[in-house]
């Protein structure tokens, strides 16, 4: 006596549908990659970056680099001086995260601009040169407005 097994049938929709489902996960899972990946690269704004730089200007010259911080080129408070160096390599932390936005004339002012103020800092120029650097790049600064971004 012969015994017979009933072969099994697999669904045909099975191989489908998990195909399908994978799918949909692969295509889920790209798209919040992609808006993942586009909001952490997003360009900073431009007018709160501004007014991040000139307030650390501002700081720069009323309080941390002052005839009583810096005379005759001799630093008389270390601190405060040492403060002043960062708060410029700060400010130009944050111009460098908007330069490329800013048109190219304008771009170029401010480079030349903040190079003289990190070199007036350096060589511990008096507080009068500091501050006129200070000013204007916070002028320079202050011309900057939606028109002028790319």
């Amino acid at each position: 006596m012969a015994i017979v097994r009933p072969q099994r049938h697999r669904p045909v929709w099975l191989p489908v549908a998990v195909l399908a489902g994978l799918i949909v996960v692969g295509a889920v899972s790209l798209s919040i990659g992609i808006l993942w990946w586009r909001t952490n690269t997003a360009e900073p704004p431009l007018a709160p970056t501004v007014e991040q730089i000139r307030a650390e200007l501002d700081v720069l010259s009323l309080s941390l680099y002052t005839t009583a911080v810096v005379t005759d080129g001799t630093v008389r408070a270390s601190t405060e001086y040492q403060a002043a160096r960062d708060a410029v390599s700060r400010a130009r932390q944050q111009w460098e995260t908007i330069r490329l936005r800013v048109p190219e004339a304008q771009r170029n002012a401010l480079d030349d601009a903040f190079a003289r103020l990190h070199e007036a800092v350096e060589r511990k120029a008096p507080s009068s040169d500091v501050q006129a650097v200070v000013s204007e790049l916070n002028g320079r600064l202050a011309e900057l407005g939606p028109a002028t971004v790319r």
